[in-house]
């Protein structure tokens, strides 16, 4: 007697199917919390802004061309430069964070003037608020003709570096002049001094000065002043009363106030 063999099939209860439903929606709440963390983190990297900083000075600056100052001042000289540090730019752009400034005085090959470095502190949360630096330099370590550089650097979260370059120029307290006879007229060149100095100017009275230089249009009796500037040669010219008269330096008196 031939056995037929049949494939039992199992037939799934519904105790087995609602297991499988319930891991299914575990898997899925897990799944969906996973990719839920995962776009809020993109979202906070994505929308995370750096803090503004502000960090600024009357004098310094970071920008270019660098600030250039040219100072004059006795040989003998302590040769003081002052400036501002601020920690705002304007009412509407300040940091309120705490930090540290450390500033110097460089000479021309870069190397700390000895006495010239220090630091101040900026506080968190206390507004705008301003610094005001003096440095004293020696003009023996501030040689004629060549430059020294403030810098003033910010350290902490953000560094940033202010600087500006400083010129230094002696003050002459002697001042040249010499006098030349032209026919009808007669010439002063006058040179020296310092910008700012003022230069009196005293001649005879067989002359008469050329009104259309303005020095000479308010000039009172037979002298006038002039303010000098550095470097620059002066041409004054006069005319004379009596042509057949002649004059030299003798008949000129300039005296450097």
């Amino acid at each position: 007697m031939a056995k037929t063999r049949q494939n039992a099939k199992k037939k799934l209860t519904p105790l087995t199917l609602l297991a499988i439903l319930a891991a299914l929606a575990l898997l899925l709440s897990a799944l969906t919390y996973t990719m839920a963390r995962y776009f809020l983190a993109s979202d906070s990297s994505t929308a995370a802004v750096a803090e503004p900083f502000y960090f600024a000075s009357d004098r310094l600056s970071d920008e270019a061309p660098e600030p250039y100052y040219q100072i004059e001042a006795q040989e003998t000289d302590a040769i003081s430069i002052p400036f501002e540090l601020r920690n705002f730019v304007d009412s509407l752009r300040v940091t309120d964070e705490e930090f540290r400034v450390d500033y110097q005085a460089e000479d021309v090959l870069g190397a700390e003037i000895p006495g010239t470095s220090g630091s101040v502190t900026f506080t968190g949360g206390g507004g705008a608020q301003t610094h005001d630096v003096v440095l004293e330099i020696d003009s023996s370590l501030f040689a004629e003709g060549s430059t020294v550089r403030i810098s003033a650097t910010s350290m902490g979260r953000y560094e940033r570096r202010l600087t500006a370059a400083y010129g230094f120029t002696t003050i002459q307290n002697t001042i040249t002049y010499t006098v030349e006879d032209v026919g009808n007229m007669v010439v002063l060149y006058l040179g020296g001094g310092s910008t700012g100095q003022v230069a009196t100017i005293a001649w005879q009275d067989g002359l008469i000065p050329d009104t259309s230089d303005a020095v000479f249009s308010n000039a009172a009796g037979s002298t006038a002043t002039v303010a000098v500037e550095s470097g620059r040669i002066y041409t004054f010219t006069f005319y004379k009363k009596n042509v057949s008269d002649k004059y030299t330096k003798s008949n000129f008196t300039v005296l450097l106030e």
